[in-house]
């Protein structure tokens, strides 16, 4: 999924029967703000928490415009996902 990322919007199908993953719908208008500059703040909640974050959308989706929001995939152990989850 991170080399898919370069190419464009990830999603993961079947996400809803994983045991591994949580997923959080984060509001448009916040999304800036949780990646950081660079990604700087999502890396530091990933390295925080042991975890892979990034965010996911399919790619008929496109740009959700004001009002919208996108789903952030954590990928973890439970204890793990759940702490970011809640730094989030």
């Amino acid at each position: 999924w991170l080399f898919e990322q370069l190419e464009g919007p990830v999603y993961v199908d079947g996400w809803e029967d994983r045991d591994d993953c949580t997923v959080v719908e984060i509001p448009a208008d916040c999304i800036g703000y949780i990646t950081g500059a660079r990604r700087a703040a999502l890396g530091a909640m990933e390295e925080e928490w042991g975890v892979l974050m990034f965010f996911m959308n399919k790619r008929e989706d496109g740009g959700k415009g004001r009002g919208g929001s996108e789903k952030l995939i954590i990928f973890g152990d439970k204890r793990a996902r759940r702490g970011a989850e809640l730094k989030v």
